[in-house]
């Protein structure tokens, strides 16, 4: 569920970079393609530490934008981001999970913790 709420937001975003104006600016267009595609392979579970990581540096960079036009709304947009932030960056350190591209190919993965005695037995 982590994962899908960050690839939802991450194409929500980029589908509102994209359906602006007619004319695009480049880094409007260049936002919207990243972040639709680092959403949608997000949904996937394909690469999702990588894709997580983007995803994570793609809505800071949306943060930091929107806070510098100084628009009425930055401070509510300020902290949705900070939210989605937070969730895709937990999102690429916990990894995929089960029902993912990334655990059919890769297998899932296994925390292994030994269970050890007293130091000097």
């Amino acid at each position: 569920m982590l994962r899908v709420l960050a690839a939802v937001s991450a194409v929500l975003n980029g589908a509102s970079y994209l359906s602006g104006s007619a004319t695009l600016a480049f880094l409007h267009w260049t936002g919207g393609i990243i972040a639709m595609l680092a959403g949608a392979c997000l949904l996937a579970g394909f690469l999702t530490t990588v894709f997580g990581a983007v995803v994570a540096a793609e809505v800071a960079a949306a943060a930091f934008l929107w806070l510098r036009a100084s628009s009425p709304h930055g401070i509510a947009v300020v902290s949705q981001s900070i939210t989605v932030i937070v969730v895709a960056t937990a999102v690429a350190l916990l990894g995929p999970g089960a029902y993912s591209v990334d655990a059919r190919l890769f297998g899932m993965r296994e925390i292994v913790i030994t269970r050890s005695g007293p130091p000097g037995k």
